[in-house]
């Protein structure tokens, strides 16, 4: 926390539910708090874990009940690899490989941050993440005209309303909150983060990120093992705000 009183109040967007917001969410909370930065999030998919005074929901795009009862009876029928995301928690389908993932972050987290595990899929969703579907899954959900289906990494694919994109969100967000294009920085690596990087006025790439995310970006930090994100911060975010 070096030369901290040369920075400006911030905000901190969450606008994903991914592994790095997790992360996130353990890892800088306590600097957040310390030096009062407001955390904002766009679609708070299981975001009980960060405390109420610091969230701003400003929209929710939820899955119509009609096309859920579709995609639920689908995802059953055909045992796919899924995982729902609501704003009450998530919800693992029989053949979710996710469980351990969420169950061991559940083991190391404060109680006030533990993510919630729900027992049934009688929840509003407004997203779920499929790990390596089938050709067949993918082209009938594709048929659905009101969804979109967007890589998010590797064999990982969010199915949510169609429209909708980080890149919305971070324009509605930070025009809400009156902060100016050259104040908004945004940080990714996957296919799903490029609109993203695109509306924001600095965009960040991780190490190893997609090459098209690579082509987008301003700054290119270093991967999460090697603290890219803390790094970025540094080098490239704080002498540009001071």
């Amino acid at each position: 926390a070096r030369n901290t009183t040369c920075i400006r109040p911030a905000v901190f967007i969450q606008i994903h539910s991914s592994n790095l917001g997790c992360c996130f969410s353990i890892r800088f909370r306590i600097l957040f708090e310390t030096f009062l930065i407001r955390i904002v999030t766009a679609k708070r998919n299981s975001m009980k874990n960060l405390p109420e005074k610091q969230l701003l929901a400003l929209r929710k795009y939820p899955i119509p009940p009609h096309i859920l009862k579709t995609l639920i009876d689908l995802f059953e029928d055909k045992n796919v690899d899924a995982t729902g995301y609501s704003s009450e928690g998530l919800y693992f389908f029989p053949a979710s490989s996710r469980r351990g993932f969420i169950d061991d972050y559940n083991s190391k987290a404060p109680d006030n941050m533990m993510v919630p595990i729900l027992d049934k899929p009688d929840v509003s969703f407004n997203k779920f993440l499929l790990i390596s579907p089938d050709r067949e899954v993918t082209e009938r959900i594709m048929s659905i005209p009101e969804l979109q289906v967007v890589s998010s990494a590797k064999d990982f694919y969010d199915v949510m309303m169609a429209g909708t994109s980080k890149g919305l969100a971070l324009k509605e967000i930070a025009s809400s909150l009156g902060i100016p294009d050259n104040m908004v920085f945004a940080l990714g690596d996957s296919e799903n983060d490029i609109s993203l990087l695109k509306e924001a006025g600095h965009a960040i790439a991780m190490a190893g990120s997609d090459p098209k995310v690579i082509d987008v970006a301003e700054f290119v930090t270093s991967d999460c093992a090697s603290d890219g994100f803390a790094r970025a911060v540094e080098e490239f975010i704080l002498p540009l705000v001071r």
